[in-house]
């Protein structure tokens, strides 16, 4: 599986399956930074309240602020391999494993 593209804050997102991020300029291609992640991925990474959450094969989320700048926020490990992208829903995330659906808030409320 290869993970799609993101176009958010108008920067485009890019992660490979070995897990080189890349922030781009949508008009030329041009690459405004790029960044090698911990692990394997195969989910699309994934904008939420300015926050960019990219997960990896183990099931690790890194997140960073959307930006010209690479600034990583947060780093959280669930401890369960997975391979579909999370998903967002009413100020909260989901992430699904092969045993479990987690369900975590995101942002002020």
């Amino acid at each position: 599986m290869i993970p799609s593209l993101l176009l958010a804050d108008g920067l485009l997102y890019s992660v490979s399956e070995k897990g080189i991020l890349q922030c781009m300029e949508p008009s030329t291609g041009d690459v405004v930074y790029s960044k090698r992640l911990e692990g394997t991925f195969s989910a699309s990474p994934l904008y939420a309240e300015g926050r960019i959450y990219l997960l990896n094969d183990s099931g690790d989320t890194t997140v960073i602020e959307a930006g010209r700048k690479f600034k990583e926020l947060a780093h959280n490990e669930i401890g369960e391999p997975t391979q579909a992208s999370l998903a967002v829903s009413a100020a909260k995330i989901f992430q699904r494993t092969g045993k479990h659906l987690y369900c975590f808030a995101i942002g002020s409320n």
